[in-house]
Parts: C-alpha cells; structure tokens; sequence
C-alpha cells in the first residue's frame, strides 16, 4: 500500500493567528489530531496538533486527603472544590484564547 491510497487529499490547515479553541473544535469535526499551520503566503511555518494543546494546558489535582478527614476538612471540602474547578475554567478560557503560532511546532 502507498501513502497515496491512505493520505488525506483534502488538508485542512490552519492560519499562524487561528485560536486554539477553533483549532480544537476543527480536530474534532473532522476527526483529526493536527494539521498544518500556514502563513498569509500558503507556505508551511509549522503544524500544530493535540499533543500541543494538550502541554498548553495545566492540569490541577485537588490536594484533598480523605483518608482520614477531619471534620473540618468535610466542611471545607465543597469550598476547596469550587476553587479548583474556577482555577480550571479559568485556565482553559487563557488556553482556547492563545494563538497557535505559540505553541505549533516550528521544525
């Protein structure tokens, strides 16, 4: 079998000053994990896939132990959960709003 006979003809491409949250809605709709960022030109400057959003996002995990919580820790848990899911949202707001020329992958 070829490359040619697997290959996608028809390659959708991004601009250098697309977001990040329409990069990620287009791999989703056409079921696709990157593509080829160009310049106002058509050359190839990059390609930007899910492995690089995926590093733009911080991942947070709660520092909660319910081992053997004591009753405090119960009552403050609801409040430590909203935050950490506020931190999240916000984080991924500043990730869907950063330009892909920032994280593509240049070489």
């Amino acid at each position: 079998m070829n490359v040619e006979n697997v290959m996608q003809k028809e390659v959708i491409k991004f601009n250098e000053l697309d977001k990040i949250v329409d990069v990620a809605q287009s791999f989703r709709d056409n079921k696709i994990s990157g593509a080829p960022v160009v310049d106002e030109n058509n050359h190839v400057v990059g390609v930007i896939s899910e492995g690089d959003i995926m590093r733009l996002i911080e991942v947070h995990s709660p520092r909660i132990n319910l081992i053997l919580p004591a009753p405090l820790d119960l009552i403050e848990l609801p409040i430590k959960m909203k935050h950490e899911l506020d931190e999240v949202a916000e984080d991924m707001q500043k990730a869907g709003s950063t330009v892909i020329d920032q994280i593509m992958t240049k070489k």
